[in-house]
């Protein structure tokens, strides 16, 4: 049998890769958290940038430079939790758009250290990185899920 995207062709090219009602469920409430963590994110980070006075010498400007991570943590549980109780082909597709997010995120972070050796730096590199991987994260998982929809 030759292999095609994965998947043996014959047999297992025609099971049904289709996420049922409670995978479907379970997605949704992932989606729904996550946009809700990254929301309260947003919101924090604007509170911080507006009245954190982060040039300042205030001790509170450590808790308002801090306070963003907290909705970012609660993603990275939220994650950890919705990839432990997936079955195997959620399971998968979530590793392999982790797996290709990881790629691209430290090609940027090579590419963006390169720059620094001539003089070019990126302000806020660290959240550009960040950026990057979240972003490629979702694009792979949206292209990956489409092509095993037409497959």
């Amino acid at each position: 049998m030759r292999e095609r995207a994965g998947h043996a062709e014959g047999m297992t090219s025609s099971l049904d890769t289709t996420p049922g009602p409670v995978e479907r469920r379970r997605t949704r409430r992932f989606l729904t958290q996550f946009f809700a963590a990254f929301l309260v994110y947003l919101l924090i980070l604007g509170a911080a940038l507006i009245w954190g006075d982060w040039d300042g010498t205030s001790p509170w400007r450590l808790i308002w430079v801090l306070a963003p991570i907290l909705p970012i943590l609660a993603t990275a549980v939220m994650l950890v939790r919705y990839v432990a109780r997936s079955d195997e082909y959620e399971m998968q597709m979530t590793s392999r758009s982790l797996a290709i997010a990881f790629v691209v995120t430290m090609l940027a972070a090579v590419v963006i250290g390169f720059l620094g050796f001539t003089g070019i730096t990126v302000p806020g590199v660290g959240w550009w990185i960040y950026g990057i991987g979240m972003l490629t994260w979702l694009i792979a998982r949206v292209v990956l899920q489409s092509r095993e929809a037409h497959a």
